[in-house]
């Protein structure tokens, strides 16, 4: 199986207010673990990032399945559930290495960009290495655009939100929708029951650079059977969608 594994420990500074890593620090997690197999001599995707080519994260999901705490060992797997034309899926697992329970789960859908930063075609080789998933989805992607009477906000991106490639890191996107989900839960626009998230959907739509004003909105999803929230990141210049997600609320 063309799995990579690493194990890392939750450090104490990773830990939010409710005393266990956030959506946003998972997010991370897995990131890390993509960089790892760049030079895992099983996997090595390095030469995706090769003659000015890479890979960028056009979607994400992420469910947390249950809580860790610092110092806490967690086994981070990852491995390559599907590859399409010009894109693939990549899947992830966090569980615990003392007892294999599992934490949480990742899908990251990336599109496989030439030297000009358009979408090619990705090499015959890695397609050996798909081990398919048992589902295809963890969170439905967000379908609705924010309605009238929605909360919003106003933010910069800030220089420490920027990673290797020039424009916002994923993960800080996650942290973005998250934080907006709290100041309106804490103005009551949301309801108490969307006190926690617990998974999320990331729809990347386009690159945020520091500096740039951006509006970020929040409100309930009423046709969802669960409490979830839709979240909409925009532009403050050209009014064009950023990024949207769906958050999954709920004690988790």
């Amino acid at each position: 199986m063309r799995h990579i594994v690493r194990n890392l420990a939750v450090r104490g500074y990773e830990l939010g207010p409710s005393g266990t890593p956030s959506i946003a620090t998972f997010a991370r997690y897995f990131e890390h673990l993509r960089w790892e197999s760049s030079s895992d001599p099983v996997m090595s995707l390095a030469r995706l990032f090769t003659n000015g080519s890479r890979m960028v994260v056009r979607a994400q999901q992420i469910a947390l399945d249950g809580r860790v705490g610092v110092a806490d060992v967690l086994r981070l797997s990852l491995w390559v559930g599907r590859v399409g034309r010009t894109s693939m899926d990549l899947w992830h697992e966090a569980r615990l290495a003392s007892s294999e329970a599992l934490v949480a789960r990742g899908l990251v859908t990336a599109v496989y960009l030439g030297q000009d930063h358009r979408p090619c075609m990705i090499p015959d080789d890695i397609r050996t290495m798909v081990e398919p998933a048992g589902s295809t989805t963890l969170v439905a992607p967000l379908t609705a655009s924010a309605p009238q009477g929605a909360w919003h906000d106003e933010l910069r991106v800030r220089p420490s939100d920027i990673d290797l490639f020039n424009h916002v890191n994923h993960a800080v996107y996650a942290a973005y929708f998250d934080d907006a989900r709290v100041l309106a839960l804490r103005q009551g626009v949301l309801p108490a029951r969307a006190r926690q998230t617990r998974a999320i959907s990331i729809d990347y739509r386009r690159e945020a650079l520091a500096g740039q004003r951006l509006d970020v909105a929040v409100w309930m999803l009423p046709e969802s059977a669960e409490d979830q929230v839709g979240a909409e990141l925009r532009n403050k210049d050209d009014g064009e969608v950023v990024c949207s997600a769906r958050l999954v609320c709920g004690d988790g």
